[in-house]
This record gives C-alpha cells, sequence and structure tokens, in this order.
C-alpha cells in the first residue's frame, strides 16, 4: 500500500499506550485525530481487536513486538493492511501476517503524514 492509499483510508486502530503523552502511539493517535481520522486504541479503549465494532482500514502497530504479536494471534476479526512502526516489528510478526495473508509495511505513519516518508 502506498502512502497515498494509507492516507486514503478512513478507519485506524492504534495498538499500543495511547494514554501516556511521552509514547509514540499516544503521539500518533493524536495527530491522525486532528487530521480527521476516526481512531480506536487497543488496549486502552478495547481490549481486543474484535471488540472494535467499526472495520478497520489499518491496524498500525506501536507497541513491543511480542505484545503486538499476542494481539494480532487473538484476533478473528479481517484486518486489510497492518503498518509496522519503527520498533513494534520483528521477524515473527513478518512472519505470522505473511502466514495470514495480511498486507503490511514498515513505516511512520507520523511522516506519513507530513510527506516525509
Amino acid at each position: 500500500m502506498t502512502n497515498q492509499e494509507i492516507l486514503e483510508k478512513k478507519y485506524f486502530a492504534v495498538v499500543g499506550d495511547t494514554t501516556n503523552p511521552e509514547k509514540a502511539a499516544f503521539k500518533i493517535k493524536k495527530e491522525l485525530l486532528d487530521n480527521g481520522y476516526a481512531v480506536v486504541s487497543i488496549p486502552e479503549e478495547f481490549e481486543l481487536i474484535d471488540d472494535i465494532k467499526c472495520d478497520i482500514d489499518v491496524l498500525d502497530l506501536c507497541i513491543n513486538p511480542v505484545k503486538g504479536l499476542n494481539i494480532l494471534k487473538r484476533t478473528k476479526k479481517n484486518i486489510p493492511f497492518v503498518l509496522i512502526q519503527p520498533g513494534a516489528g520483528s521477524v515473527e510478526v513478518e512472519k505470522y501476517l505473511n502466514n495470514k495473508g495480511i498486507e503490511f509495511r514498515k513505516g511512520c505513519i507520523l511522516k506519513i503524514l507530513e510527506g516525509a516518508e
């Protein structure tokens, strides 16, 4: 998925600590909301991805890879695309996504929003 295609999506789920202003997930959620996107967070607002009632266009992993992989493994919800933030990826996460046929790429949504990536 290209940067432009990501920016055309509407519903984002941010996986990470969106309650701590010092954390990247907080900054990502805030920036997405400020730019008019619908955003939910996991695990703060929802414990599981399956608890989210709306469709998710982009799942933004911004969490320790072990925790992120665990959250991914627990969902039955259709996830069309995963953006893996710096530090959130691992060989295991990528292998899992590949095995599930889930499109993904590594990148920073903040840089994509700025047009810098």
